[in-house]
């Protein structure tokens, strides 16, 4: 299917080592129904780690390329190398996309090759997400991550989405945009079931969402209006405005 050229993105997937980039990946094409199932990167079975080295070393040592359809666009990504030696291709991919997702570990939190992945990043002038993963793993502290990215970054992260936690893990997100929590279906993985925000995550709902808006306002007549206004400011605005 030939997709006009407003429905396509190119992405690059940049990570310290062991941030779980190649997992992201992985996770990617799974729900955008590319791949049928997940293969774990410490078993050497990742579909985007394809060289016999890295199977055996679990390393990313040359960019992959890969691609799925999400809502009518088609997404391609470069998943990349986060080892020092192979920063190369990193420089090589990122001259080739718009955004980049920048994969930070909530335990490990921004190391050494987050700051210099960021920097290639601001370099290149391409448009940057956050991903914060292996918040499922002891010790991972979100919070902690936010502030490293204040900090180290110089910048004000803007919260879109963050998990909600049960007695066995995360049981799903909160949409800070869209205003409702997103869990997943025990009968099909790869659907989400909408939900509402739980108690428990409702200050750190309210506090994300004031800051949504008060960034997207700077940006966007639209949104600070309706704001002003006490009006409902609808989603698509205030990514708009992000």
């Amino acid at each position: 299917m030939n997709l006009p050229l407003a429905n396509k993105r190119n992405i690059a997937i940049l990570a310290h080592v062991n941030a779980g980039k190649t997992t992201v990946s992985e996770r990617l094409l799974y729900f955008g129904a590319a791949i049928s199932g997940t293969g774990e990167v410490d078993e050497g079975l990742a579909t985007m780690d394809y060289l016999e080295e890295e199977k055996k070393r679990g390393i990313t040592i040359e960019a992959g390329i890969a691609s799925y359809t999400w809502k009518g666009t088609r997404v391609t990504f470069v998943d990349t190398p986060g080892h020092v030696d192979f920063g190369a291709e990193v420089d090589f991919a990122l001259r080739a996309v718009e955004g980049a997702v920048l994969v930070i570990s909530g335990v490990s939190g921004v190391e050494s090759q987050t700051l210099a992945a960021w920097e290639k990043i601001r370099r290149g002038g391409n448009t940057p997400l956050i991903f914060i993963n292996k918040c499922d793993v002891d010790g991972a502290d979100v919070g902690r991550v936010l502030e490293q990215v204040r900090v180290l970054f110089k910048v004000t992260p803007v919260v879109l989405n963050f998990p909600v936690h049960d007695a066995t893990g995360i049981a799903g997100v909160i949409d800070v945009a869209h205003e409702l929590a997103l869990f997943r279906s025990e009968a099909n993985p790869r659907k989400l079931i909408k939900g509402e925000i739980p108690e428990s995550c409702h200050e750190a709902y309210i506090r994300h969402r004031q800051a949504l808006l008060d960034f997207a306002s700077r940006h966007d007549d639209a949104v600070l209006r309706a704001w002003m206004d006490g009006a409902p400011v609808e989603p698509e605005a205030l990514l708009a405005g992000v």
